[in-house]
């Protein structure tokens, strides 16, 4: 639970979705994390000085929208035990997404080390120009000869745990296009189908058109007019569908718009290319009807 100083407490559902951290003073600066405002955490915040904070910009856009957060001052606490000491805002920081780029911002906020005795376990990021395999080792090195009877521990880069973060992502999107492509493939196969079929159908017409003058580069036109036209069709149904559900494939999607223009465009133009290359097939098997033959066959 938040409270905010001059003011009652925050719902619960604000105060659910706030979080804290314990972070060393040179934690934020290290990790990369921008300075919107205010200033970081400095050596002299320690345990014998007045309780600071540092927020993210999601926090300050909550609980203190259109104004300065610095010098603010707020407390907070689980219900029914004895909240924390008030606590002064001395900077705002960019958000951090700690489950990935998908996750979405929350309130967060960070307290000194030095002020947070309760916290229980700890995490040393380490920023260098070696290698990672003798930077690790120097870190193990270093931390054992500290206290010896700390347990194991892993080192791992933050590349690598961006990496493992998107993993369900990577698989779930090779998944869809494996999908797409085995949709795409039959759409094609499906198209070529329709139109053989359709050719088949209309060898008596052909026949009539050609022994009536129509060169071969007429009849080209016409079957593959025709399956441009059918393929035309199942765009429009497609797009209007796409655009109709979009917002339940909303959650699949990362850094594309719902109403993508360049995207669904560029969807549309690669299916009907391949209607036309697999139209291509019969409509210059049509091109190569005899009249004759074709008019004897009815």
């Amino acid at each position: 639970m938040i409270e905010l100083e001059g003011s009652h407490s925050s719902n619960d559902n604000e105060a659910a979705t706030c979080s804290s951290r314990v972070v060393s003073n040179a934690y934020l600066e290290t990790s990369g994390v921008p300075l919107l405002r205010g200033r970081y955490f400095a050596a002299e915040d320690d345990a014998a000085s007045q309780p600071f904070a540092i927020v993210n910009q999601a926090m300050a856009r909550r609980f203190w929208p259109d104004e300065d957060t610095t010098g603010k001052r707020f407390r907070y606490g689980v219900p029914g035990e004895s909240p924390s000491a008030w606590r002064t805002v001395v900077g705002v920081v960019g958000d951090i997404l700690p489950n990935g780029p998908e996750s979405r911002s929350l309130p967060q906020f960070f307290l000194p080390q030095d002020q947070a005795p309760e916290a229980k376990s700890m995490e040393i990021l380490v920023r260098g120009s070696q290698d990672r395999l003798p930077l690790a080792n120097n870190l193990r090195t270093a931390v054992l000869s500290v206290s010896p009877q700390i347990p194991k521990f892993e080192v791992s880069t933050v590349e690598s745990q961006l990496e493992r973060l998107g993993n369900r992502r990577r698989f779930q999107t090779w998944l869809l296009s494996a999908f797409s492509a085995i949709a795409f493939f039959l759409a094609a196969i499906g198209t070529y189908g329709l139109i053989s079929y359709s050719v088949s159908e209309r060898i008596h017409e052909i026949g009539i058109r050609m022994a009536l003058g129509a060169s071969r580069t007429d009849v080209m036109r016409i079957v593959l007019s025709q399956a441009t036209r059918v393929t035309g069709v199942g765009l429009l149904v497609g797009t209007v569908g796409a655009l109709a559900f979009s917002g339940a494939a909303s959650n699949l999607l990362f850094a594309v718009s719902w109403d993508d223009t360049l995207t669904l465009s560029f969807t549309a133009g690669l299916l009907l290319f391949a209607a036309l290359v697999a139209a291509y097939i019969p409509a210059r098997r049509a091109t190569k009807v005899d009249p004759i033959i074709a008019l004897s066959s009815e």
